[in-house]
């Protein structure tokens, strides 16, 4: 595991202050915020099935025009 690095705290503080981190967010409700979203836009949760973790979800539209999240 090893040492903290000395600014670890003002980076975690600097992720939960983020408009982009929403907190504790289940994966239905993740994609109805990102549903009406454009490509690119992402947030950042909590997982709910791996204590510790962080999701990155985000909002991507192919060459087709098929959006996923």
């Amino acid at each position: 595991f090893g040492p903290l690095e000395p600014d670890i705290l003002k980076r975690i503080t600097e992720i939960l202050r983020d408009t982009a981190f929403h907190g504790f967010l289940s994966t239905i409700t993740t994609d109805g915020r990102l549903s009406a979203a454009d490509h690119g836009t992402y947030l950042i949760r909590f997982s709910n099935n791996r204590p510790k973790s962080l999701i990155i979800s985000q909002v991507t539209v192919d060459e087709k025009g098929k959006k996923t999240i």
